[in-house]
């Protein structure tokens, strides 16, 4: 796989912190939350499929998962394929489908981005303590950022 897309996939899966703010009430007092995690990732294992034509090509997949320590304990699955090709000075984009199993529900994220070091993705809902929740999954340089409302 192109060294772009393997060098955002490893600085995503290899640190993971998650970092926001304690629970407040919104200021309308609807009783929307802000919530705080920090957590880090630790693979176990994952892959690449080489699909289509050898070497980088569109759908091309990869994979991972691992465990989650930290303020909550549980795992991770990480899994997305390549959807663009570089074009000129732009990177190749990906897809990618992050779900957190923790001890009290599952987080999912999901987005679209360049194949680089930094990229945003979607929080996009969550079971358990995190129903309902939204918000980004910011991840740069092995660092990611969780900043959840619910």
């Amino acid at each position: 796989m192109h060294p772009i897309v393997t060098t955002a996939i490893t600085a995503t899966a290899l640190t993971a912190i998650a970092v926001a703010t304690p629970n407040l009430a919104d200021a309308s007092g609807a009783g929307t939350r802000h919530s705080t995690l920090t957590l880090r990732l630790h693979p176990h294992g994952g892959g690449q499929l080489d699909l289509g034509a050898k070497g980088l090509s569109l759908g091309d997949e990869f994979f991972e998962h691992g465990t989650v320590t930290g303020d909550a304990q549980g795992h991770y699955l990480l899994s997305g394929s390549l959807i663009a090709m570089p074009h000129g000075s732009t990177p190749p984009q990906e897809s990618q489908h992050f779900t957190l199993r923790l001890g009290h529900g599952t987080i999912e994220a999901v987005g679209q981005h360049g194949a680089a070091n930094r990229f945003t993705v979607a929080v996009v809902g969550g079971t358990g303590a995190w129903r309902g929740a939204t918000g980004t999954l910011r991840a740069g340089h092995g660092r990611v950022e969780l900043d959840l409302t619910r």
